[in-house]
């Protein structure tokens, strides 16, 4: 009788062994299908996260060939913001990037992670132009309307609003010593704001139709 109670127990010991291995290869075919479907339709950072528990739950020749293809994907991470990107930049110390949304918002995404660092708000138009300054410590940006502002970079707060142009702001570019930020609209002019106060430090004509794009030399001397 002993020896029989020995012989049931170790069955049902062996079959909820059992049972604990297929539920786990369950879950870890689960994850690597879904970051199979997450690498389908373009978000690398979710395939990644998903094989990445699939691996550790239960590892597998499909999930190690699945890990073989996404690393040798280029792409860190996708984002679908709902809206037009007009202009995208990246702050110096390549933390940060700066997205400028059609419906007047601008975004602030961590460069590694994806991850929402600030959301700024308040523009008159569609937001069509960004630039950090090249210590990081601004953030410029131009609408449709004409208006260009400058932003601290670390806490979002308005410094400055610069004004002279009225129409589309294509493009903005600060000169590398940090002076001076330039701008480029549907105007045949380009404008050039000191970055310490704000005001107009001089106003380049003689275009014949809208600047598209501007340019400082990396003296700071040219446009």
């Amino acid at each position: 009788a002993l020896a029989l109670a020995s012989l049931v127990f170790a069955t049902k010991e062996c079959e909820t062994r059992r049972q604990k291995v297929r539920a786990e290869s369950q879950r870890a075919e689960a994850r690597r299908e879904g970051a199979s479907a997450a690498l389908a339709r373009g978000d690398v950072l979710e395939a990644r996260a998903k094989l990445r528990l699939s691996l550790q739950t239960r590892d597998s020749t499909l999930a190690r060939l699945l890990w073989w293809r996404l690393s040798r994907v280029p792409q860190v991470w996708s984002l679908r913001p709902g809206h037009i990107i007009y202009n995208v930049d990246y702050s110096p110390d390549g933390r940060l990037v700066a997205a400028a949304r059609s419906d007047g918002t601008l975004f602030l995404f961590d460069s590694q992670s994806a991850a929402t660092r600030r959301v700024i708000r308040g523009f008159t138009s569609y937001l069509h132009a960004v630039a950090f300054s090249p210590d990081g410590r601004h953030l410029a940006t131009g609408c449709t309307d004409g208006e260009v502002r400058l932003w601290d970079a670390r806490t979002g707060k308005p410094l400055h609003v610069m004004t002279g142009l009225s129409t589309h702001i294509w493009t903005l570019r600060f000169s590398p010593d940090g002076r001076y930020l330039s701008a480029g609209s549907y105007e045949p002019q380009v404008y050039i704001w000191e970055v310490s106060s704000g005001k107009a430090a001089r106003v380049i004509r003689g275009h014949k139709k809208m600047v598209v794009s501007v340019a400082f030399s990396p003296d700071s001397r040219t446009l």
